[in-house]
């Protein structure tokens, strides 16, 4: 049985291996559940809960604001955070303060996602 679930969308594969060995080295128990289509993923988010949600902005066929947007509607409780290269456009800074989200910078340092991950999912005792 995994202690934490988190949910990674992106079509860029080498962001979510990443990711995906960034959080398993940390969080020892987790299930990971890797989506390139944003759409998959809501259908996805309607059946499962999620620790932590880490999406990309830039995805088709909806980007990550309206992906934010529609899993916050599945439940509210919803803890998302979203990544972008593009960090300094001052709409998508706009856009994430309105939503109340962050937006992690691509391409991903280990420490940066590590300094999000511990914010959103405190780190178990033995990390």
């Amino acid at each position: 049985m995994f202690d934490l679930n988190f949910l990674i969308v992106d079509d860029d594969s080498i962001t979510t291996h990443l990711l995906e060995k960034i959080i398993s080295c940390k969080y020892k128990t987790t299930n990971i559940d890797i989506f390139k289509n944003p759409e998959n993923a809501l259908l996805n988010l309607e059946r499962r809960k999620y620790d932590l949600i880490i999406s990309d902005i830039c995805m088709e066929p909806i980007d990550g604001f309206e992906f934010y947007k529609k899993a916050k509607k599945i439940d509210d409780n919803n803890k998302i955070v979203l990544m972008s290269s593009s960090v300094d456009n001052p709409e998508f800074k706009h856009i994430a303060r309105e939503l109340g989200t962050e937006i992690i910078p691509k391409p991903l340092d280990c420490m940066i996602v590590l300094k999000y991950l511990r914010k959103y999912v405190p780190l178990p005792e033995s990390s």
